[in-house]
């Protein structure tokens, strides 16, 4: 979506990433993950907001609130985002940024977009082959064995968290940023061998990812690649 000036927007839902600075992985231990859970959940009532839906990854985290007032929003991602900094470089023995400037935030104006952001969120860990399972995962609202998130408005959980429709989840469409993170990390994943390579192949062809931009990020032609997926995957 394209970037608008948070004060003209016309609803009172967003999808909120933020992100360690320089993509570094500030949530790398599960003390982490716990921390920034905790802080999320401490301090929403305090600024008005709802907590829809979140996960938390090794180098960023989604959020998908809902704030009757855009201040309460920014003061409520301020508040955390400036706890947890002073908790990481305290435990890290470190000083300076631990947050990629200013949180990204985008508007939900319509019910089918609700539905696809909620699981796209709660895909995050699936599609970074962390787990198979939305459920598996600890550090998500969609687990039902964490105690906090018991504490998210049942009438999320009851209408949009369960609407399991294939076609939703894969038309949801994330910012430019997020797509180009989420190539970085299935490359990081090539191990140089022609196996590894089309299995990554077919990941960012299932992503969406345009053949050209994939000849020219492993400086293969097209026929390669089809022979490759064919090869290895069919």
């Amino acid at each position: 979506m394209p970037k608008i000036n948070r004060n003209s927007f016309e609803t009172n839902i967003f999808h909120i990433m933020s992100q360690g600075i320089n993509q570094e992985y500030i949530f790398d231990k599960e003390q982490d993950k716990r921390k920034y859970r905790k802080l999320l959940f401490l301090h929403n009532r305090n600024f008005e907001v709802e907590i829809i839906a979140y996960c938390i990854m090794g180098n960023h985290v989604h959020l998908l609130i809902e704030s009757n007032k855009i201040e309460n929003m920014s003061n409520f991602m301020h508040q955390i985002n400036m706890e947890y900094a002073i908790y990481y470089n305290k435990n890290r023995n470190r000083v300076g940024y631990v947050f990629r400037s200013r949180y990204k935030s985008e508007p939900i104006n319509t019910e089918k977009y609700l539905i696809n952001c909620i699981h796209y969120i709660h895909n995050n860990p699936i599609k970074a082959h962390i787990c198979k399972e939305k459920s598996k995962y600890l550090y998500s609202s969609y687990n039902p064995k964490i105690k906090e998130n018991e504490k998210i408005n049942k009438k999320w959980k009851e209408n949009y968290y369960y609407k399991e429709d294939n076609d939703e989840i894969t038309s949801f469409i994330c910012t430019k940023e997020e797509k180009e993170q989420e190539i970085e990390e299935t490359i990081k994943d090539y191990k140089g061998n022609e196996k590894e390579l089309a299995k990554i192949i077919k990941i960012l062809l299932d992503k969406k990812v345009s053949m050209r931009k994939i000849e020219k990020i492993f400086n293969i032609d097209k026929k390669k690649i089809k022979r490759l997926v064919e090869k290895y995957t069919c």
